[in-house]
């Protein structure tokens, strides 16, 4: 490690500058689409006009300057002629009459190497680009907040750059180095770093623009120059070249993590996660892997019902599909993390596949954010916490989630009843277990002491009345207390002698006018009780109401809306 602002190196610079993330997404995309080149013309561009790269010789300073002023970067890419047909058969143009390279050369096939590891940093927990960078043992020879910083609803996010002495050369080394690069960060800030996509050899960067007076733009560097082994042992990264070309890397273990073996997914799977659509895929694999989102209970009582526990929870789903800035990475992360809670014996597998189908239902992947490379690695992350790591981890949210669990404490298995008819099927399967250990000759307040000891379902003195008067049983003397259970503040003295009549008590009106009179001088020395709430609705979206509770087994993937939440 040294410090040479004069030190040169090799790099990819965009041809023009950007003056936002608007502005440099319509120079990439197609130029046959409408929005594309109205934002063009918007910004004085030609509607034809796309990025294009220069292999350029710079400083560090240099490049900080280029980043700051609009200019996007990325690896080096050599040995590609002037036009020639693509990976589906397309011809296209890899060079431009100036020299510069076109989107269509920055390609794994033409990739030759990088003097760089960027670092992009968003969704997290600390509060400024200082804080994170201050809990860093190799600090980035520079960094620059990015276009979306401390934008609505977007909060901290910047690039780390960080400049090399030699190049490293060659597709499996440079994703080898990067990879275990990522893992030291976030041991070092203990937090995960929810976009790597600077792992693959052709990414991108979007610099920011001073010019623009509408963003929030901070930078500074260090100005170490760094060789590899300065940021990580590359002792430690083993990589097989086997002979169908398929790489298998081993990562450093971390020291917040438990040494040993990795538990790691099934390659066949991930295989078939890669080379299959989603249609296929879920045909070959949805009766092997049971999608699963609520915690596991055992076996179903009389094959219709379980109980619910103190610790059951089920995971919710947004009803809008969860788009760039949402937090998707963040929150299908935190999926894998609470089905391991959910359910302890659960295997890596069936978490790969669960978050499969998550971000196939519930999230935007256009951009190609989440790939097989995403759910290995964050697969393999969540295996790495203990149980209690992550209840610690999501504490908040499981609390949350735990308080929306059945009021009823049961749920019901999914072809026992319709939507509409749930509640009653319930109520009958209260009613035969009440008929158990409902004893006559008590009083209702005893009942209800005694079955509260020996129901595994809640059970109120209302509820208890209800069950009596459609049993048909004559209930004795009534004490203040019992009527007092029953009665609505909110309704007249005529209403609740009709509401208390319905339930089988016979009580006078006078007795009811001063209970009504007692109940609601009570309630107007009651405080007023806020209840907090740890998750925002855009955490956790909107709801759908479950009572029933099985697997994908019997369903039509076409046509099938699923109950399951987010």
């Amino acid at each position: 490690m040294f410090v040479d602002d004069n030190f040169k190196f090799n790099v990819s610079v965009s041809v023009d500058s950007y003056w936002n993330k608007e502005d440099v997404n319509a120079c990439i995309g197609s130029c046959k689409e409408a929005s594309n080149k109205a934002t063009k013309v918007k910004y004085g561009r030609s509607p034809k006009a796309k990025i294009s790269f220069r292999e350029m010789e710079v400083t560090a300073p240099e490049l900080l300057d280029y980043c700051i002023h609009g200019y996007t970067f990325c690896n080096l890419f050599r040995g590609f002629p002037d036009s020639g047909y693509n990976d589906k058969g397309k011809m296209v143009s890899y060079k431009k009459k100036d020299g510069s390279f076109t989107m269509s050369a920055k390609c794994d096939t033409f990739f030759y190497g990088s003097n760089l590891i960027c670092a992009d940093i968003e969704e997290t927990s600390y509060p400024s680009i200082r804080s994170y960078i201050d809990r860093i043992s190799t600090k980035p020879t520079f960094w620059y907040s990015t276009f979306s910083h401390i934008q609505p609803n977007k909060g901290v996010r910047f690039r780390m750059v960080y400049v090399l002495d030699e190049t490293i050369v060659g597709k499996e080394e440079f994703e080898a180095i990067v990879d275990a690069f990522n893992y030291r960060i976030e041991n070092d800030v203990c937090e995960e770093m929810h976009d790597k996509c600077n792992k693959k050899p052709t990414q991108y960067f979007n610099g920011t623009n001073v010019a623009n007076g509408e963003l929030v733009v901070e930078y500074d560097g260090s100005g170490y120059i760094y060789s590899i082994n300065d940021i990580i042992n590359v002792n430690n990264i083993i990589i097989e070249r086997e002979e169908d070309n398929k790489t298998t890397t081993c990562y450093p273990t971390l020291d917040n993590k438990d040494s040993g073996e990795l538990i790691t997914p099934s390659k066949e799977l991930l295989y078939n996660m890669q080379v299959m659509d989603y249609e296929t895929f879920m045909t070959y694999h949805r009766h092997l892997y049971t999608y699963t989102y609520r915690s596991d209970i055992g076996e179903w009582i009389n094959d219709t019902y379980q109980f619910v526990t103190d610790d059951y929870f089920k995971l919710y789903w947004n009803a809008n599909i969860l788009l760039d800035g949402h937090k998707r990475r963040k929150k299908i992360f935190q999926r894998m993390c609470l089905r391991r809670l959910m359910n302890p014996g659960i295997d890596i597998d069936t978490v790969v596949f669960c978050a499969y189908e998550d971000i196939h239902r519930f999230c935007d992947n256009s951009d190609g954010a989440f790939d097989v490379d995403y759910l290995e690695r964050n697969a393999i992350e969540a295996f790495t916490l203990t149980l209690d790591e992550i209840e610690e981890k999501y504490s908040e949210n499981i609390a949350y989630l735990r308080s929306k669990r059945p009021k009823s404490g049961i749920i019901l298995k999914s072809d026992v009843a319709y939507a509409g008819a749930a509640n009653a099927v319930i109520k009958g399967i209260k009613y035969e277990i009440i008929d158990q250990y409902y004893n006559p000759d008590f009083s209702v307040k005893e009942n209800l002491q005694q079955l509260s000891q020996v129901v595994a379902f809640p059970i109120s003195r209302s509820a208890l009345y209800e069950y009596c008067h459609d049993r048909g049983i004559a209930l004795g003397t009534l004490s203040d207390d019992d009527i007092l259970a029953n009665l609505d503040v909110s309704m007249s003295i005529r209403e609740n002698l009709k509401l208390l009549a319905d339930l089988g008590m016979k009580v006078g009106k006078d007795r009811i006018s001063r209970l009504l009179n007692l109940a609601r001088a009570q309630q107007a020395q009651q405080p007023l009780i806020t209840h907090e709430q740890p998750l925002s609705v855009s955490d956790l979206g909107s709801t759908t109401t479950d009572t029933t509770a099985n697997g994908w087994s019997g369903w039509a993937w076409s046509s099938y809306t699923s109950p399951f939440g987010f």
